[in-house]
């Protein structure tokens, strides 16, 4: 059975709206839990590595938070010195926007 995505199409556009004219937009990506994209602004290539290193990331950091106190991460910013990366995570997604500094 096909996982169910609930991170909608209209949030996916939302997002864009929201950072589209921000100084350093590089694009919004929509990805299921397991590193599979679902849609994306950016190069297929990009998109397909960037998920599956997000969705590992991810799955570390929920086991973490569990042993610490017992919750799943929702969220998560990761600077770079050139690069910001917000990452929103539910159930089944999660939605990435990278912004170049």
């Amino acid at each position: 059975m096909a996982k169910k995505i609930t991170l909608s199409d209209k949030m996916f556009k939302e997002l864009i709206d929201r950072f589209k004219d921000k100084k350093g937009f590089l694009g919004v990506i929509l990805s299921t839990i397991d590193g599979l994209p679902v849609k994306s602004t950016l190069e297929t290539d990009i998109t397909e590595e960037f998920t599956a290193r997000m969705a590992y990331l991810l799955g570390k950091l929920d086991k973490f938070a569990e042993k610490l106190d017992g919750t799943k991460v929702v969220g998560l910013t990761v600077e770079t010195e050139n690069t910001e990366i917000i990452l929103i995570k539910e159930d089944t997604t999660f939605m990435s926007v990278l912004l170049a500094k």
